[in-house]
């Protein structure tokens, strides 16, 4: 994992542009710092640029951060041991050890409580999660542009 370079008692807000709009997320670095600071590394590698939104899945989440858009992809290393998030509402944000990440679109998503880190909170664009294209084999997913990091 990348060197700690954030400071867990600061704000940090990331900036989520798609194709369908802005998200814009408040992320929690005392819940997970060591994820929270992978998630702001890669941001600010522009790791995240151009990845699809591989799989959306109504009232679960909506899974992306693979720029090789294979659902496979991570950034060479993985990030564990802070796999204690509560996944039981719509905004959630989690992150996967491989760099990916999800956010949850309901209460379908409980299922992945204690099982990923929890990063952040959508505090803005939900409409835009409701908007995204679920997934499917005859549709085109839509794209996380990139992130934009704002430190607080």
């Amino acid at each position: 994992p990348p060197e700690m370079t954030i400071n867990a008692e600061n704000l940090y807000e990331a900036t989520l542009k798609t194709t369908k709009g802005d998200i814009v997320v408040q992320l929690e670095p005392e819940s997970a710092p060591t994820h929270v600071n992978n998630f702001v590394f890669l941001a600010e590698q522009k790791w995240y640029d151009g990845s699809d939104f591989f799989f959306v899945q109504d009232n679960f989440a909506a899974v992306t951060g693979d720029p090789s858009n294979s659902a496979i992809g991570y950034p060479g290393y993985y990030c564990q041991g802070e796999e204690t998030g509560v996944f039981d509402s719509a905004g959630l944000v989690g992150m996967l050890y491989n760099g990916q990440f999800f956010i949850t679109l309901g209460t379908d998503a409980a299922q992945l409580t204690g099982q990923f880190a929890l990063v952040g909170q959508v505090t803005e664009g939900l409409e835009v999660l409701d908007a995204l294209t679920r997934s499917s084999a005859a549709s085109e997913a839509d794209v996380l542009e990139t992130v934009n990091i704002v430190e607080k």
